[in-house]
């Protein structure tokens, strides 16, 4: 009997011993990772700091920047809107409104620039 409790003691232990190192968990580094997730980035590749904008019906060009206002973008929009009703003699001509889309355009890209 004494014989039969030794051999189950033992492989008790055993098997305990195995658990606690089977659930260890896994292990930690402090070196660093070979691989990345986001390579770095091309100091040459940043985002633009001035946008050029174009109302080609009026000739227009006008390069903005970060620091161009709203309130700016909103009076140039209304003067070059003037500009486009003088351009023929009927408002809701198609010469009119097409100019007219090209200043909202040129809107939306100037105020989606500034937003970014």
């Amino acid at each position: 009997m004494l014989r039969i409790f030794s051999t189950h003691g033992l492989f008790g232990f055993l098997l305990v011993g195995l658990m606690i190192t089977s659930c260890g968990g896994g292990t930690s580094s402090n070196t660093p990772s070979t691989t990345s997730q986001n390579p770095p980035q091309d100091p040459r590749q940043t985002t633009p700091q001035t946008l050029t904008v174009r109302v080609p019906s009026l000739n227009y060009a006008e390069t903005i920047t970060k620091s161009t206002t709203i309130s700016d973008i909103i009076a140039t929009r209304r003067d070059l809107t003037m500009q486009c009703t003088s351009l023929g003699g009927n408002p809701f001509g198609s010469v009119v409104q097409a100019c007219v889309a090209q200043v909202n355009t040129a809107y939306d890209q100037a105020v989606a620039f500034i937003k970014s």
